[in-house]
């Protein structure tokens, strides 16, 4: 486990806790997994007046890998939706990275990263494909 703290200035010169950030990394089932919460004082634009800290933000990422070198990444990122500050977590971004081997000194990547649209939903934002020679 991981964790960082990161102090600021209030408006009366005060070094303050304004944001804590904590990681885990733990592998299960042949996946590497990562979770990355953020702990905060200003949600989406509302500062809290006193001292506790609200998670804010959440990052899981599970890697897998193939026998052959290539994997997969999936990143989740959960957090409050802007405008609504006392809405629970929820999802808001999603990327899927895939590597394959194509022959012996050739590889594919594909990502594709999906966002919320205007009615909550996620979609498909960006999709980008590549090919690297060596790894």
């Amino acid at each position: 486990m991981e964790e960082e703290a990161i102090r600021r200035l209030d408006v009366n010169g005060k070094l303050i806790l304004t944001e804590r950030n904590v990681t885990r990394r733990f592998e299960a089932n042949g996946r590497g997994q990562m979770v990355m919460e953020t702990f905060s004082r200003n949600l989406s634009g509302l500062v809290l007046s006193d001292n506790r800290l609200e998670l804010s933000q959440r990052v899981r990422r599970t890697t897998t890998s193939d026998a052959d070198g290539g994997g997969r990444t999936v990143e989740e990122v959960e957090a409050r939706v802007p405008g609504s500050p006392n809405e629970p977590l929820r999802m808001v971004q999603r990327t899927v990275e895939t590597i394959r081997k194509v022959n012996a000194e050739h590889w594919e990547t594909e990502r594709h990263v999906y966002r919320l649209d205007l009615n909550g939903q996620l979609v498909l934002a960006i999709e980008e494909s590549g090919q690297a020679t060596g790894r």
